[in-house]
């Protein structure tokens, strides 16, 4: 017969406390810098001359 396992309750974290290299996850994308660069080339090819 298998064991039956507790699970235990996960206590609430200090949000201030965590690691701030955590903060910067999230979805990959461009940034502000590449996206304005883009606009520009784009705005360039478009002119004429």
């Amino acid at each position: 017969m298998a064991k039956k396992r507790s699970k235990k309750k996960l206590s609430k974290r200090n949000p201030v406390a965590k690691a701030p290299i955590l903060g910067k996850g999230g979805t990959h994308e461009k940034s502000r810098k590449a996206k304005r660069l883009e606009d520009k080339r784009k705005l360039k090819d478009e002119l004429p001359g």
